[in-house]
């Protein structure tokens, strides 16, 4: 009997010589040596020239645990022995081989050509041939028996010599087997950077391959193309089997299945999270709903962003909203210990939570000059000065709600700009420490009360949602883009502030 499979095992040992000793019978393996029922059955259970074939199987999504690789592996050989070589197995019964044996040799002898003609029937000469054909078969069954046995004695002495005339050299010894591996199993999950930023940027395992080759992958490590594309493929699954695991970063630590050191399971989270700012720009300030995410191919199209990559981002900018809207503290801190992200992607990830709670306009045309990075500074400012948590830090409060009441409170700052004395005395104050710090002190002189005025009313009108909406764009509009046209430069601005504020705590009334 036959077995073949994909992981196979092939002795190569050169024929016996006509000098090899005879192998001698053991009565253990006689059928009547073990009485006259068991001698039955054990003919009976013999396989005569049965060949079983197991199919090579292959699993596109793959199996994880070496346990339902082997109940796999089995279920389908045997569904497809029962399917197709049964009736070939059965056909190697004892009795019902030498049957079959038997109407072969009858079958022969009748379709025997003639040795002049093309007719077929009983010729005179079968009889010999039958003869001769008997004495040839047993003369091979004996020589594949001496090549079993001395095949079997070469797996456990070595390699397997031939035999020669005396006085001959031996030949050289033989490879013994040669091994073809299909499967190979482990417990260590590779992670390959490369590969793993190009699944984050969405390329599909063709476009990942492609780029791999023009990279100089088969040069450095010396492979084909096939298993540069097997390799890629197997990466694609094992970041598709992380990705739920990746949802929620604490679970990622908690599992045992997948056995990543610490460093790398960071390094998964960390690259998983990030985001690019051109895409989170697009996104600053609208409502993370499904509305938006039907609006991502344009926004695609606008940021250069592949568009399963701009999913992917923008779920996790829901994510995040979801999980801390309602919590209490310190946005970034919550983001920091929820996900498991570096502080400097916390903080960024708190002013995207921000932004999309409050719904400030981002999107206005003079608005466009303004990066991620300076909506995240503002952010950062408002929710260090203006949040609920910063104004009342016993109260424990989220740090994306701007509290009404402080809203309600600027308005009483108009009495800077409606009451003339104070206005004068506000400005007075602010010029005169402003002399010779600034370089534009003649045109602050000039145009200090419209900018105070500027001032004043984009803070009165926050108690209103539209206002709020509109905060960045009033500012641009009424402070920034008048002291850009009198050439202020940040500096000077930083410093203006400064003493504005400051100011009015020696005015009467605000001491």
């Amino acid at each position: 009997m036959t077995l073949r499979c994909p992981l196979s095992v092939t002795p190569l040992c050169p024929p016996l010589s006509p000098l090899s000793p005879p192998v001698p019978s053991c009565p253990l393996l006689s059928p009547l040596s073990q009485g006259a029922l068991a001698g039955i059955l054990i003919g009976l259970a013999r396989l005569n020239c049965s060949e079983l074939r197991l199919k090579r199987l292959c699993h596109r999504q793959g199996l994880l645990g070496l346990g339902r690789v082997v109940s796999y592996a089995v279920s389908e050989w045997l569904r497809d022995i029962r399917c197709h070589q049964l009736p070939g197995l059965l056909g190697g019964v004892a009795p019902v081989h030498a049957v079959l044996q038997l109407w072969r040799a009858l079958r022969d002898l009748l379709l025997l050509p003639l040795p002049g003609g093309g007719s077929r029937g009983c010729h005179p000469q079968c009889h010999p041939w039958g003869v001769g054909s008997g004495r040839r078969l047993g003369q091979r069954r004996s020589g594949a028996v001496h090549a079993a046995a001395a095949g079997a004695a070469g797996f456990g002495r070595g390699p397997f010599r031939t035999r020669g005339p005396p006085g001959t050299p031996p030949a050289p010894a033989a490879p013994t087997m040669s091994s073809d591996l299909d499967v190979f199993v482990g417990n260590t999950t590779l992670i390959d950077e490369e590969v793993y930023r190009l699944w984050l940027d969405g390329h599909s395992v063709a476009e990942a391959v492609a780029r791999r080759l023009r990279g100089g992958v088969l040069e450095r490590e010396g492979t084909s193309v096939a298993v540069l594309q097997s390799d890629t493929r197997d990466h694609y699954r094992t970041f598709q089997m992380l990705e739920r695991l990746l949802h929620a970063p604490p679970r990622l630590l908690q599992q045992l299945l997948f056995q990543i050191p610490p460093e790398r399971q960071a390094l998964l989270i960390q690259r998983y999270y990030a985001f690019d700012e051109a895409l989170a720009r697009e996104l600053l300030g609208k409502k993370l709903s499904k509305g938006t995410k039907k609006e991502l191919d344009e926004v695609s199209a606008r940021t250069g962003v592949g568009i399963r990559s701009c999913r992917r981002q923008f779920d996790n900018f829901k994510r995040v909203f979801k999980a801390v809207e309602e919590l209490r503290g310190p946005l970034a801190e919550n983001i920091q210990q929820l996900f498991l992200l570096p502080p400097a992607l916390a903080r960024d990830y708190a002013a995207i939570v921000f932004f999309a709670n409050s719904r400030f306009e981002t999107g206005k045309r003079r608005l466009q000059f303004l990066s991620f990075a300076d909506f995240a500074a503002c952010a950062q400012s408002l929710m260090g000065h203006w949040s609920q948590g910063a104004l009342a830090p016993e109260a424990a409060e989220p740090d994306g709600d701007l509290p009404k009441s402080f809203l309600q409170d600027l308005k009483e700052l108009k009495v800077l700009v409606a009451d003339k004395d104070l206005l004068d005395q506000h400005k007075s104050l602010v010029c005169s420490a402003l002399r010779g710090k600034i370089s534009v002190h003649n045109e602050l002189e000039a145009n200090f009360k419209a900018l105070s005025r500027a001032l004043v009313n984009v803070g009165g009108k926050l108690t209103h949602a539209r206002d709020v909406r509109d905060f960045f764009v009033d500012l641009v509009e009424k402070v920034i883009e008048p002291c850009r046209s009198d050439k202020w430069s940040p500096g000077d601005l930083r410093l203006f502030l400064t003493h504005y504020t400051a100011a009015p705590r020696n005015l009467p009334g605000f001491r």
